[in-house]
């Protein structure tokens, strides 16, 4: 009679001999077999840990990498990379997730055969390093070389194999050096610029923060400090004019299991339905505010739907926090009032847009005429994040009303069809969207109205927002620029039903609209003037961080020449950190004169350095391509290494980089691509983005204040804080520092083991879950696996040792049996590593134990119990690489089949199915509904009924009674057949009644479902009512 012990009391047992001391005294020291080649009876904690420190060496050793091509090209390569860490000095327990993951799979792979290239770095530069170091009055280069030596280490311990060769750190010089060499390539390219801009200024950590680094509360996502809007210079990448390459690259075959990724990426960027013009800034002399000194000669960058339209704009507006509404406007403001009235005349109300006219305007880019900017928060601007409000005073009554109030001049430059042309463009689908986002819904009515007549569909001018439809979503492409090459389905062809000619519209001027759409996307090209796709959401990448510790922006600020390029050949800017005769700054560059005063590179003149850094993601963008090269002085990569190994086979990571990092790392790929460094344009073919792990938080209800466990008393229900008593509130969130629900691994790997925590992280559930943390409950089936695993190599080593092979009746028999299991098995848990499922291996590894452990003892003496022991240790080796070579090294020493003799399980090949081998297929039958049946059916018996759906269910209704009760002798309405060759399964779903009768099937087993439960309930009553 077998005796059920809860988890908990187990481990207590398994741990009990454990004095305080953490010392076994039942086992002597260096016990393990490797040693005394004499097999250790129980796996206790010291001798898991003695056998990990024995093998760690080996586990963990360098393989030098090979960068030939033919090589690569002759083995094939598997380039699996995990995203590389912040120097935080500690792993936490989702950096154990991640590198197990992509260990266990670069191992796998490697088992295979392939080529696997298996880096590692450090994310160095960033905030958190810098405010340590100057808390502990030391550089911020030596605090994360101190902690990046430490988290090798814990790598190490971990028993991950990394390429240790290839180790970049992106604090390094010559990792910067060029960092700012593609900052260059940027700017030459027109792809980098400064411009002043609010922003977001964190006051405690003293720097700008992105727009997604702020929460909904308005406070700084690192130091909680309230961010405060603050107008700078800053500098930026235009990211948006490659937004629609991006927008295609995500249609590419060679993106594979993205699944919502694709979503978030296409929602990041937004639909790339319109254009940019570049317009330039004039101030006028009355400009006050410093808008001469920071505005006058800047450009800005205006979206557009309808770029043929362009000479036709009168005015833009902006919102009252924009930098071009600084400038002070005309002393009075400006009203426009609509009276609208409803169509039986019952009712009428005002709408009123007020506004003000600024002192700064811009410069159309195709007629050179001056366009006023008016200044109001009452405009209907694009839902998204879109700048600009573009007025056509022909366009709508709105726009007419607002130009006849400012005095502004109207262009009608389709000669009285502009409202009509404007309705034609745009799509009726979009008003619901507008009334559940913008708060101004009944001006927007008015507009919508005023565009196309009450009793038209409700179409939008272009400020309006654009919820197309899947299947009117045109394909995007690039139009031709310098940076890329043209597009067979460029987004300049256009087929209008209604196409009038342009008026009063420069070079323009006859064209048909979609000609003139061709046209002015050329010229404004030619002109530098913008004239590529983008979306009205999309902004360019703010890359000005103001810290001292970050890659420096090389440009130098002269009096004459203005932003001047660092010359290539002056690489790298070194940071003060970097260089002994400069003193160490406290947080800006700009506090050391030594660093900022320069000679300009152009004129030679007294110039003043950049003092800005740049932004993190930055670094993260390109290093993947870094790794295969990491020595290279001479050049950030060699492209025949890089055209070699990418792009990235398996990328492993959090997912909550599954936005920003990958947008900038895809859009970094596509900038080299077009400069001709790299042969692909998206950097990644398969994502695997990890879960978090999660743990019980403890919160005071009163202030939501996160408490200690140990400040918690949970003997009673529901919690409460110790000594105050005041109540507590459990929620199961993110494990963090902060929350006090963090979980140290090496505390973990000290009670556990390093591999049984490996086979802890991978057991539970798939990569991309998010799993919640329950040490005790996650330890429990995975010791007690390792320790059955333990007991059956001893048993096999001491039946090897100590008898001779026996035959007994039987074996032929059993060992075929396990043949089967085991071909089934290899074929399965391969199929799931493949598929990045290394739970559900796991899963069936257990199961492949049982089996091997139920053939008889006299079995372990064949060549099948032998191949199946091999086979189970080999594919187990990549999750717990310490423990397998340990068990592997007393099973090769005892192996009579000769290619198992090598003593290292990490240099044999990943076991194979046997090739006459024919696996059986797993059978499932559901009828109306129900699963009825579930087997195994040999694939000959499949070939015999000759594949077909009807054959097969009249051979299994034949043989089966709960299917005959299924079918009930009725005919097959409608079924399905689905085979999937990968799982071996046979999946058939049959249909006996119509849609109506099924429903009432439904509804008669609901029915019938309630009334046994009741039934069941009152029975289990009577049972335990007391006798009279």
């Amino acid at each position: 009679m077998s005796i059920i012990v809860p988890s908990v009391i187990w481990l207590k047992i398994w741990k009990r001999t454990l004095p305080q001391s953490g010392v076994f005294l039942s086992q002597p020291a260096h016990s393990i077999y490797s040693k005394t080649k004499e097999w250790p009876q129980d796996s206790t904690l010291e001798i898991l840990q003695e056998v990990e420190r024995h093998w760690n060496n080996v586990v963990t050793k360098p393989q030098k990498s090979t960068n030939s091509r033919k090589h690569v090209d002759e083995l094939g390569k598997k380039y699996v990379l995990a995203m590389f860490p912040y120097p935080s000095g500690e792993l936490h327990m989702g950096h154990v997730r991640v590198y197990t993951i992509s260990d266990s799979l670069a191992r796998y792979y490697r088992a295979l055969g392939y080529q696997v290239i298996h880096p590692i770095g450090w994310d160095a530069f960033g905030l958190p390093a810098e405010n340590a170091a100057i808390e502990r009055n030391v550089s911020p280069s030596q605090w994360t070389d101190h902690n990046i030596e430490h988290m090798r280490q814990q790598l190490c311990q971990l028993g991950c194999h990394f390429d240790w060769d290839r180790e970049v750190r992106t604090c390094d010089p010559q990792y910067y050096r060029w960092t700012q060499e593609i900052f260059l390539r940027l700017f030459k390219a027109g792809l980098a610029y400064r411009k002043q801009a609010f922003v977001n200024w964190d006051p405690v950590d003293q720097t700008v923060l992105a727009d997604e680094q702020v929460d909904d509360k308005g406070r700084a996502w690192r130091s909680g400090a309230k961010v405060e809007r603050r107008l700078l210079n800053q500098w930026y990448i235009q990211c948006t004019r490659l937004s629609a390459l991006l927008q295609d690259g995500l249609d590419s075959p060679q993106l594979q299991d993205w699944r919502n990724i694709v979503t978030q990426q296409r929602q990041w960027i937004g639909r790339c339905d319109g254009f940019v013009a570049m317009m330039n800034v004039n101030c006028n002399s009355q400009a006050t505010g410093g808008a001469r000194e920071t505005l006058d000669g800047s450009s800005v960058p205006v979206y557009t739907r309808l770029p043929e339209l362009l000479c036709g704009i009168s005015f833009l507006g902006v919102r009252s926090d924009h930098e071009l509404a600084l400038a002070e406007g005309s002393p009075l403001t400006v009203q426009y009032t609509k009276t609208l009235t409803t169509c039986d005349a019952s009712t009428s109300s005002d709408i009123k847009c007020s506004f003000r006219v600024s002192r700064v305007t811009v410069t159309n880019p195709l007629s050179g005429a001056t366009i006023p900017i008016i200044v109001s928060d009452e405009l209907p601007f694009h839902p998204g994040r879109c700048e600009f409000y573009v007025g056509y005073g022909a366009g709508s009554e709105l726009d007419a009303g607002i130009c006849k109030a400012g005095d502004f001049q109207v262009v009608d430059v389709l000669q009285g069809h502009t409202f009509k042309y404007i309705q034609e463009q745009t799509n009726a689908s979009v008003l619901s969207d507008l009334e559940g986002v913008n708060k101004h819904n009944r001006l927007i009515d008015h507009v919508i109205r005023s565009t196309i007549g009450d009793g038209l569909n409700p179409d939008v001018t272009e400020n309006a927002s654009h919820n197309f439809k899947a299947e009117q979503i045109s394909e995007m492409s690039e139009i031709n620029h310098p940076l890329l090459p043209r597009s067979e389905n460029s987004h300049t062809q256009v087929e209008l039903s209604f196409d009038p000619n342009l008026h009063n519209s420069s070079e323009l001027t006859g064209l048909s609209c979609s000609a003139a759409r061709v046209k002015v996307l050329q010229l404004l090209e030619q002109r530098g003037a913008g004239g590529f796709p983008a979306s009205a959401h999309l902004k360019d990448w703010l890359i000005s961080r103001q810290r001292s510790w970050g890659a420096p922006i090389p440009v130098v600020h002269c009096p004459s020449c203005g932003s001047v390029p660092v010359p290539s050949c002056e690489l790298p800017v070194l940071l003060p950190c970097h260089r002994p005769d400069m003193p160490q700054p406290h947080a800006s560059l700009r506090s050391i004169p030594a660093f900022t005063a320069c000679n300009c590179p152009q004129c030679g003149g007294a110039a003043e350095r950049e003092t800005d850094t740049m932004d993190t993601f930055v670094d993260s963008s390109w290093y993947f391509l870094r790794y295969l090269d990491p020595g290279n002085a001479e050049a950030p990569f060699q492209r025949a290494l890089v055209d070699a190994a990418m792009p990235v086979d398996v990328y492993v990571g959090g997912e909550e980089h599954a936005v920003l990092h990958l947008y900038y790392a895809r859009f970094m790929q596509l900038f080299l691509h077009s400069q001709g460094l790299t042969s692909h344009s998206e950097p990644f073919t398969r994502l695997l983005l990890v879960g978090r792990i999660k743990a019980p938080a403890y919160v005071r209800v009163s202030d939501g204040k996160y408490l200690r466990p140990d400040d918690v008393d949970c003997s009673v229900s529901p919690p409460v804080e110790r000594g105050t008593g005041a109540p507590v509130k459990v929620m199961v969130e993110k494990m963090s520092k902060s929350k006090h629900n963090g979980v140290a691994p090496s505390a973990v790997m000290a009670e556990f083991s390093c591999d049984a925590t490996r086979l802890a992280v991978l057991r539970e559930e798939a990569p991309a879950n998010n799993r919640t943390w329950r040490q005790q409950e996650s330890f429990f089936p995975v010791m007690r696996w390792i320790f059955v695993l333990w007991k059956t190599v001893g048993k096999f080593v001491h039946m090897r040792q100590t008898k001779e092979a026996q035959q007994s009746a039987g074996v032929e028999a059993a060992e075929e049996v396990l043949r089967g299991h085991r071909n089934r098995a290899v074929q399965e848990v391969t199929r799931h590593y493949a598929d990045h499922q290394q739970h559900t291996a796991v899963r069936k590894l257990e199961t492949f134990t049982r089996h091997i452990r139920s053939a008889p003892l006299t079995a372990m003496y064949g060549a099948e119990y032998e191949r199946s022991l091999a086979a189970l240790l080999l594919m187990l080796a990549p999750i717990m690489p310490h423990l397998v070579a340990e068990m592997w090294l007393a099973f090769s020493h005892h192996a009579h089949l000769p290619h198992y003799k090598s003593e290292d399980v990490h240099e044999q090949p990943w076991p194979e199915v046997d090739h006459d081998y024919q696996p059986c297929y797993r059978v499932y039958v559901t009828v109306n509904d129900d699963h009825v049946y579930k087997g195994d059916m040999s694939i000959a018996s499949l070939e015999a009924l000759q594949w077909q759906e009807d054959r097969l269910l009249q051979e299994l209704t034949q043989e089966h009674q709960a299917l005959q009760v299924a079918m009930a002798g009725q005919p097959v309405l409608r079924s399905t057949f689905t085979l999937s060759d990968e799982e071996c399964s046979v999946k058939l779903v049959v249909y006996t009644l119509d849609d109506e009768q099924l429903v009432a099937k439904k509804k008669r087993d609901k029915q019938a479902k309630k009334l046994l439960k009741a039934q069941r309930l009152k029975e289990n009553s009577a049972k335990t009512k007391p006798k009279s």
